[in-house]
């Protein structure tokens, strides 16, 4: 049996019931539906289309640098996702049940399409402001039309700041020795003074050869989520005059909601501390 982990085709089966249930409606209404048979042919036409409009739509939009919760990106996703769809249904149904398809209708699904995707994305771009307000965060663009890179704030959810924003918002100047020109980072509920990898005095040589070993001889070990990347560098050279075990982090720019590159945070690796190698074991260890 197959399984979807990450939800990726929820949205196609949602377009396919819906796209189904309503050309049933549609028939039964028309009066066309007289057997079984019938009943299953329009729930079968209908979710065809539904599910192709599902597929594509969105993905057209994405391809376009356009978030679906938006004016802009509802009305691309809604018409071109019936481009696709409507001769599916049309096409079907004129062969089951002798109904009229051409251009004129084709047209006008997708006019149709476009003015619903063109609400429904405003709406659905309205009510995520509403939560990012309510959560303390700024409204964002629900026309879609203004175009740029975001930088996401990177957020950690173990004690040691990684960036240059302290609790009270202030910048903070300097971080295990380096300078920082007021980045984009954010500490989130954590220290303003971390504390660097203590070495060979506590033990910690042995540490990092054991996480070398857990690694399976590797010496670097990159950590990824959704809008960041960190490369911990257990040994080897310096980089940047900071010797190893340092860690190099980067972060994912955004446009629209999709990741158009990624970049440094900064040319210099950061020290590792105490809570970068329990970070790493566990990372390791698969907890």
């Amino acid at each position: 049996m197959g399984v979807d982990p990450d939800g990726r085709i929820w949205h196609i089966v949602i377009g396919a019931v819906i796209g189904g249930v309503v050309n049933l409606g549609v028939k039964a209404f028309q009066g066309k539906i007289n057997s079984w048979g019938d009943g299953f042919a329009a729930f079968g036409i209908g979710a065809a289309g539904g599910a192709l409009t599902a597929a594509t739509g969105g993905a057209i939009a994405a391809s376009a640098g356009l978030s679906v919760s938006t004016v802009a990106g509802g009305v691309v996703a809604g018409a071109s996702g019936a481009a696709f769809g409507s001769p599916v249904q049309g096409i079907g149904n004129a062969m089951y049940f002798g109904d009229a398809y051409g251009g004129g209708q084709f047209l006008t699904d997708v006019i149709a399409g476009g003015l619903l995707g063109g609400v429904a994305g405003g709406v659905a771009g309205w009510l995520k402001n509403i939560k990012n307000v309510r959560n303390g965060g700024q409204p964002g663009d629900i026309w879609g039309f203004k175009a740029g890179v975001k930088r996401n704030i990177i957020t950690f959810n173990y004690p040691e700041p990684i960036g240059a924003w302290g609790r009270d918002g202030q910048p903070l100047k300097e971080f295990a020795g380096h300078k920082f020109g007021g980045m984009e980072y954010l500490d989130e509920g954590v220290r303003s003074t971390p504390q660097p990898f203590a070495g060979a005095a506590r033990g910690g040589v042995d540490a990092i050869e054991d996480l070398i070993k857990l690694n399976g001889g590797r010496n670097s070990v990159t950590i990824e989520t959704a809008t960041q990347k960190i490369r911990y560098d257990l040994a080897g050279k310096p980089h940047g005059g900071v010797p190893t075990p340092h860690k190099q982090v980067y972060i994912k720019n955004f446009v629209n909601g999709i990741q158009k590159s990624v970049s440094r945070v900064s040319k210099a690796a950061f020290p590792m501390t105490e809570q970068d190698l329990e970070l790493v074991r566990r990372f390791l260890n698969g907890q």
